[in-house]
């Protein structure tokens, strides 16, 4: 766990590429590079979603919302959370704010309810991107615009 900590505080400081990190604690604990990958990126994103909970703090930001991908790759678990909005003192990672899941993918943004003409990008099956309005939780997207082949 120590050094884990180490390599991924010595890479987000030096802002180097996380594959770098990766290398190291595979060879470190001789885990395989794709189980290295899950755990730098998973504790990547946890140590992020903390920085952006003390920056939304900073900013005096009461409200947050729950952001899943839209894509064919999001989980359950996420997709059932798009869209959820949460008071400032409910933000706890793991479970009201991601990653709730190793390799999660879904965000929080500052939550404010006069935000009605703003859009997201949603993913197709063909791997282009577009834009949905904001308000579109996964559930609702999935039905309505996604399309498999």
């Amino acid at each position: 766990v120590n050094g884990l900590h180490q390599e991924l505080t010595q890479s987000i400081i030096r802002g180097e590429d996380p594959e770098r990190a990766i290398k190291a604690l595979s060879e470190r604990m001789n885990v395989s590079k794709s189980s290295a990958r899950r755990l730098i990126m998973t504790e990547s994103a946890a140590i992020a979603s903390e920085a952006q909970q003390e920056c939304f703090n900073e900013l005096d930001v009461e409200q947050y919302k729950i952001v899943a991908t839209l894509d064919d790759l999001t989980c359950d678990v996420c997709a059932g959370l798009d869209g959820q909005v949460f008071k400032m003192s409910e933000y706890n990672v793991g479970t009201t704010a991601p990653p709730f899941h190793p390799n999660c993918r879904t965000v929080t943004v500052p939550y404010f309810a006069d935000d009605a003409d703003s859009k997201r990008a949603a993913r197709g099956a063909d791997s282009k991107t577009y834009l949905v309005p904001a308000d579109t939780k996964y559930n609702k997207w999935k039905k309505s615009y996604c399309h498999r082949n």
